[in-house]
């Protein structure tokens, strides 16, 4: 598959910005596609456009998706010659090309609280990202109340936001007025992972009333500041960085995602057919919204008193991520979380494989086979004949909903509820349903920006900036994980994709060694009697 087209090469510079372009750049979270077509008006964006909508990916729940790689057509002489195909890698380039040229949709919040994405009316004036910009959501109005009440600043902290660089953003602040108390909002520790920890925003109802923190929107470099209904952002969690040596700060996370992995399951085109194409296929309801907010040093310090080994990244001020909140509600729903992980088979597998990459560090790992555990290639094969799957596909879930039963204090069945139609549910989901095409989607995402694996990059000259890019955004999406929202009643399941950071180019090293002990010692071949629950082994692909 070529790394590189006419088409890529026009927007090479604009793309990827070199290391050198890229730390002099400044993120923008608040750059927006077009409502209409998804690109800029501009001299390159018609002809990108027409390149890219010939190439042709089909998806389908209910059966399994076709994929075509139409040649070029050399006009005769005479009939014009029509724009050149593209490979499905071009195709996502161009995609990725767009969003970097555009820049991203604006947030929305609600009254009621929940965000969507609105964008701007206007075209930009420039392309790429701007020197000065705002991390700021749009505020819906409440149509009940439509009086802002405003907040004024401390001095330390207009310096410290000015110190940010950015005009408005939403900012959290502490205060000791009991006129705010309707809007003072209290925080509470709901999981801590090895680089971010994440809090749960709870109304402060039945707290003190003279002191708490609150949410505002900050405005002309500081200046102003009025405060946000605490409803709008209670049913969503604060994460943070502990501030580990090589952690990502929270403005570049919510920029990765919006410059470099949304733009791979939003499309800027509507589709107008059952059979959607690459360019058509929208899968935006499974993303979470990043909304960047400013913490002070008095929240930092709150936070840390809730998980001891928060390090702030600074004296004055820094960024947390407000994402919504996806865990279980009693009575309501149960939520599980499960990680995809590897789709599609490694590239630098052995032919004679007989695991898969995720099985085969699995097995190298020695933990055995968890309850919860399904190959991933059962979860996105594509062979009809394979009807062993189903059988595995509901011993998983059925494990799944029983393990997040067992350990979820929120978790439980009223009585009247059997799990066997849950179970029923979720099978139908990822077996015909939504998620269904979301695994397919993320299936050929990974194979089409990793074709070739870790262990070839310097196998043979190659445009190494181009190569690495790619590969990261392959190992973003192997690494992510879906929360998967299953209603204990009448209801669609829903799910989100969580995790996806943009993996570092540090950690490709690791890739590497990683990839070449599971090769090098034998994990993808040796002892077919042990680990066998993969789709390759001996005997299980039917």
């Amino acid at each position: 598959m070529p790394l590189s087209s006419p088409t890529f090469d026009k927007f090479r510079t604009l793309l990827w910005p070199r290391k050198r372009e890229r730390a002099s750049s400044k993120p923008d979270i608040n750059m927006h596609e077009s409502p209409s077509s998804g690109l800029q008006s501009g001299p390159h964006s018609a002809d990108a456009e027409a390149a890219a909508s010939n190439a042709h990916l089909d998806y389908q729940a209910e059966s399994p998706p076709s994929f075509q790689n139409h040649s070029v057509e050399y006009a005769t002489s005479t009939r014009q010659q029509p724009a050149p195909q593209l490979s499905d890698l071009d195709v996502l380039h161009t995609r990725l090309s767009n969003a970097h040229l555009l820049a991203h949709h604006q947030f929305e919040l609600h009254p009621a609280g929940g965000v969507s994405y609105k964008p701007h009316l206007t075209r930009l004036t420039h392309r790429g990202r701007q020197p000065s910009h705002s991390l700021l959501p749009h505020i819906q109005s409440n149509p009940d109340n439509r009086s802002q009440v405003p907040v004024e600043l401390t001095q330390n902290e207009i310096e410290s936001f000015q110190s940010l660089d950015v005009p408005s953003a939403l900012c959290c602040i502490r205060r000791e007025d009991e006129n705010l108390y309707q809007f003072f909002v209290y925080f509470r520790s709901l999981n801590e992972g090895a680089a971010n920890a994440v809090f749960s925003i709870q109304a402060a109802q039945g707290v003190d009333k003279t002191v708490g923190f609150l949410f505002v929107a900050v405005r002309d470099s500081g200046r102003t500041a009025t405060v946000i209904p605490s409803q709008m952002v209670v049913d969503m969690v604060l994460r943070v960085s502990k501030g580990l040596p090589k952690s990502l700060r929270s403005e570049v996370i919510v920029d990765g995602f919006m410059a470099d992995v949304r733009p791979l399951f939003v499309s800027p085109k509507t589709s107008t057919s059952t059979s959607q194409t690459l360019e058509e296929i929208d899968l935006g309801k499974h993303l979470m919204a990043h909304l960047p907010v400013v913490l002070f040093d008095e929240g930092m310090f709150a936070l840390k008193e809730l998980v001891p080994a928060i390090r702030p990244l600074s004296s004055t001020a820094q960024f947390g991520i407000l994402l919504p909140n996806m865990s279980t509600s009693p009575g309501q729903n149960i939520t599980f979380e499960i990680k995809p992980k590897w789709l599609a088979q490694s590239p630098a597998a052995p032919p004679e494989a007989i695991r898969c990459r995720t099985c085969a560090l699995q097995f190298s790992r020695g933990k055995g086979i968890p309850n919860d555990y399904i190959c991933p290639l059962r979860l996105s094969n594509e062979d009809s004949a394979a009807n062993n799957d189903m059988i595995h596909i509901r011993q998983w879930a059925t494990n799944a909903l029983s393990l997040q039963l067992k350990d979820d204090a929120n978790a439980y069945l009223p009585h009247e509820v059997a799990l066997e139609a849950l179970v029923d549910r979720v099978v139908a989901y990822f077996t015909t349903g939504d998620g269904r095409t979301l695994l397919l989607h993320l299936k050929k995402l990974q194979a089409t920006l990793d074709s070739e694996g870790i262990l070839q990059r310097y196998a043979r000259p190659r445009d190494d900036f181009n190569f690495v890019y790619d590969l990261r955004l392959a190992m973003t999406l192997r690494d992510c994980s879906l929360f998967v929202v299953v209603p204990v009643y009448d209801g669609e399941i829903t799910s989100k994709l969580a995790d996806l950071d943009f993996k570092s180019a540090e950690k490709i090293d690791d890739w590497r060694d990683k990839e070449a002990t599971l090769v090098n010692e034998g994990w993808y071949v040796k002892s077919p009697e042990a680990h066998d629950v993969c789709l390759l082994a001996p005997g299980k692909l039917t």
